[in-house]
Parts: C-alpha cells; sequence; structure tokens
C-alpha cells in the first residue's frame, strides 16, 4: 500500500525527474509544557553528539523520548534535519534535531520556517468555504461560471471537484518536461496560467467526477477562481482570513527571496541514497502557487490544525462539508480525501490534516478530531533527485508521524 504521504506531495514523485534530501548530525532541542519553542538562531552549531534538553516535568518522558527517537530514525536516513511538535492540551513537545545549515553547520531550531508544500491545501480550502459560508461562492459553482473559456470541459466541474481532487484534470508536477526545467532554471517564477497550460497540455485522467487521482492543478484553479469572487491574490487571502486572525507570526506567502528570516535550508541529492547535495532554499516556490506555496513553522502550523478542527475558522456546515470525504485507491480505506482535508484511520480514532513535499521540505500536519491535540513535523530534504525516486527518507517521515498517531486518537 503506498504510504500517505504520496497523495500529499505538491511535487509528484512518480517522475523521473524530482525531488531532494539532506544529511544528519545530532543535535537536539525539546521544548516542554507551555514553554514557548526557540526563535531562530544563527548561532554555531554544536557537535554530532551535543544534545540540549529543556522540558517541564510535566512533559511524559515516554512522549520526548518517542518523538526523539522518531526523529532520529530519519536522521538516519539521511536527511539534514528533522523538527516536530506534539501538542496535547497544555503540554507541547518540541524536537529538533540536525543542522539548518550544512555550509554553515548551523543547528536547526524548532522555531525555524520551511516551505509547507501541499499542506497549503487545506488553508486554500478553507478559504473557500468560508467564501461559501458567505454566499458568495457555490461548491456546485463549475469552473466555466467563474473562469469561463478557460478550461475545456469547465462546466462539468465543479469547485468540489477541485477541492477533492476528482476533476479528472492532469497534475501539471506529474509533466516530466515541467519538472526537468524546474530543476534546470530553479530561479524561474511561474503564474498560474502557466502551471496550468501544462495540464491542459495533456488529456484528463478520467470524466469529471469519475475517479480519484491527486492533482495540484485543481488547486492552482481554485486559486484563479477564488480571485476572480474577491478581486483578490491567494495569498492576500489566505493572508487576512487565516493567517491573521490566528496570529501565525511566522507563516507567510513568499515572494520569489522565499524566506525573510531563520529558516531550515531544504536541500535534494543528486541521485538516490547519494551523498551530494543541492540547497534550494533560494528558489522561489511560485511553481506551487494556491496547491503549496506557503511558508511556516511547526509552531504555526499546529495551532492552525487545531483551530480548523476545533470550529475556529469554519462553521459547523462548512467544516462537516470538508470532512465529507471520498476513499483513496489503494489504501484499503484507511485514507480518504475530503475538500482539502486528508483523514487516516488510525486503531483508536481518527486523525485529520495534510502531507507536503516540495523540491527540499518533507511535511506531515496532524489533528485530532476535536482539535485539542496536534502533531507537525518537518524535513527538510526532499523525496527524489534528477535521476530517479529517492523514497527512503520520505518513508522514514511518514513512518515518523504514524508511530506517534496514537498520541491524537488515545484518551
Amino acid at each position: 500500500m503506498n504510504n500517505h504521504h504520496e497523495h500529499g506531495s505538491t511535487f509528484r514523485h512518480r517522475t523521473s525527474v524530482a525531488v531532494l534530501a539532506g544529511i544528519t548530525t545530532g543535535s537536539l532541542l525539546l521544548t516542554g509544557c507551555a514553554t514557548p519553542a526557540a526563535p531562530p538562531s544563527s548561532a554555531p552549531a554544536p557537535s554530532p553528539a551535543a544534545v540540549t534538553t529543556t522540558a517541564e516535568a510535566r512533559t511524559p518522558p515516554a512522549t520526548r523520548a518517542r518523538l526523539t527517537e522518531a526523529g532520529r530514525s530519519v536522521l538516519r536516513t539521511g536527511a539534514t534535519a528533522f523538527v516536530g511538535t506534539l501538542h496535547s492540551g497544555r503540554c507541547e513537545t518540541s524536537v529538533a534535531l540536525g543542522v539548518a545549515d550544512r555550509a554553515t553547520d548551523r543547528r536547526a531550531r524548532v522555531g525555524h520556517a520551511f516551505q509547507m508544500g501541499s499542506t497549503t491545501k487545506t488553508l486554500t480550502a478553507t478559504v473557500a468555504l468560508q467564501l461559501v459560508g458567505e454566499g458568495r461562492l457555490s461548491l456546485d459553482d463549475t469552473v466555466e461560471s467563474w473562469l469561463p473559456g478557460v478550461v475545456p470541459s469547465g462546466h462539468r466541474i465543479t469547485v468540489r471537484m477541485l477541492l477533492q481532487h476528482t476533476s479528472g484534470l492532469f497534475d501539471y508536477t506529474a509533466d516530466e518536461t515541467f519538472t526537468r526545467a524546474l530543476l534546470a532554471e530553479p530561479r524561474r517564477s511561474h503564474t498560474p496560467q502557466e502551471l496550468l497550460d501544462v495540464a491542459l497540455a495533456h488529456e484528463p485522467t478520467f470524466a469529471p467526477g469519475e475517479g480519484w487521482a491527486y492533482s495540484n492543478t485543481g488547486f492552482v484553479l481554485v486559486g484563479m477562481i477564488l480571485a476572480q469572487v474577491t478581486g483578490k491574490d491567494i495569498g492576500t487571502l489566505i493572508t487576512q482570513r487565516v493567517i491573521r486572525p490566528l496570529g501565525l507570526r511566522h507563516t507567510y506567502w513568499p515572494d520569489d527571496t522565499p524566506f525573510r528570516g531563520g529558516h531550515l535550508h531544504g536541500y535534494y541529492r543528486t541521485e538516490p541514497g547519494g551523498s551530494e547535495y543541492v540547497d534550494v532554499s533560494a528558489f522561489p516556490v511560485s511553481w506551487a502557487g494556491a496547491a503549496g506555496a506557503l511558508i511556516s513553522t511547526v509552531g504555526d502550523l499546529g495551532i492552525f490544525q487545531r483551530a480548523l478542527q476545533s470550529g475556529e475558522l469554519l462553521e459547523p456546515v462548512q467544516l462537516a462539508q470538508m470532512r465529507r470525504t471520498v476513499e483513496i485507491p489503494g489504501t484499503d480505506g484507511q485514507y480518504a480525501y475530503g475538500l482539502g482535508l486528508m483523514r487516516i484511520t488510525t486503531p483508536t480514532g481518527y486523525v485529520w490534516g495534510h502531507t507536503g513535499g516540495t523540491l527540499g521540505y518533507l511535511t506531515q500536519a496532524w489533528a485530532s478530531q476535536d482539535g485539542t491535540r496536534s502533531l507537525v513535523e518537518n524535513v527538510p530534504t526532499g523525496a527524489a533527485t534528477p535521476t530517479g525516486p529517492d523514497s527512503t527518507i520520505e518513508q522514514a517521515a511518514s513512518a515518523a508521524a504514524s508511530s506517534l498517531f496514537d498520541t491524537l486518537t488515545d484518551p
């Protein structure tokens, strides 16, 4: 069975041209219950054996140990770093392992920013559903009604289909020519229309509403539709409707210089399992658009996930619409997809959230159904190379998150 990250990556991993990876040292930072995450730092990295911990006694030692070991398991596959935070009530346990920058050996910090990848989709969908709740948009509106003449058969494709990956539109990141060009010219900016043109050069995967296939193209179109509805671009909408109301101080829509402050450098390996790494941190992520361009931190992403599931951002009717899922094929019912939101069935209950992957970053962001608990991790090392898939780190990152799902669902 495919791991769940594969269904949530902005950058598709089945192509021969692809995404990125890392290396490891052993610096560690833990913060405990009610202790804020450490801010980004430019201090020199400690030796590989150095371990720093700060955790209040209320943080269960077993929880700290499990999160730490989950991170170490990812580093053993060649990832450059691991940052993760587990929130439960007033208790928050955070871990940072490895280096933020291989060139300087500067150690990773919990407060360092990273590219969210497809976890952006949940914020895009949240804005769309807010507009639905305000009566300005309907999930049954067609693409043609908002973007006339832009998409062939747009009269048969609804907003709901775009948000749920049932439109049948080809995923532009699965175009091998596009992915090769992205690696060859990583500093090039892309407009939503350019991304859409890549997708529309291919035949649909299936007729609208007749199947399920992950497609970043759908979310690029959602961004374009929301711009028509409001007169504002998706970055402005997410900032005004989600980021500012929640006080997410380290989450933002990037410009051509992706990062504004302390961040994890993202990498990919030049070949699967190789020892040479390419730093992609300075490359724009306009190619991900409304499907995956946001920057955030594990702390901010946890706040968002909890606020969403607790009903702080959407009215009950719209949250129920977001949670109305279809089964992801080939997962034996364990994984299902709502509107920009994934559901995983565990032995002890549901977890809700999304995964994300860009050229140099892998993200997992999950919350309990009642919004009281969250788990967020980022690994700043991508999942593929110019010569083929590099799935070892991706699989380890997925396993690390899955190993802690019981902390989100146990009574």
